[in-house]
């Protein structure tokens, strides 16, 4: 089966936690940490970089890996890495999903998110 490497952030600002909503007709109205697919030869960094001036139109800097998950679809396998990152330029639009929100991290298991992005949320709530 073909794994996607795919990669998020965690932004965080006073306890909260930047999240958005899935506007794509396979995972819509899921929440997820933002970010987006590897291409062929990026690197985690550039592409999280990338999919974050893409989709929410900030600059930012990738910092440490926060956490690694692998997750089974039914159709496809995922290897999500999630990466600390800092917003250095612009505050975030939504451009491309339902909704965007900085959600307390103490409240994240009230949104439903994607199986994969479940154990980052876990994660995140046992740490803060």
């Amino acid at each position: 089966m073909n794994i996607k490497r795919v990669c998020c952030a965690i932004i965080t600002k006073e306890n909260k936690v930047l999240i958005a909503k899935r506007s794509d007709e396979k995972f819509k109205g899921l929440w997820e940490f933002p970010g987006g697919k590897v291409n062929k030869g990026e690197s985690d960094k550039n592409c999280l970089e990338r999919e974050l001036t893409e989709e929410l139109d900030i600059k930012t800097n990738t910092g440490k890996i926060f956490s690694e998950v692998n997750f089974d679809y039914p159709n496809f396998s995922i290897h999500l890495l999630a990466y600390h990152s800092e917003i250095i330029e612009g505050e975030p639009k939504n451009l491309e999903h339902l909704e965007i929100k900085w959600v307390d991290i103490s409240e994240l298991s009230k949104y439903k998110f994607l199986e994969a992005d479940i154990p980052i949320v876990n994660e995140l709530i046992t740490i803060y």
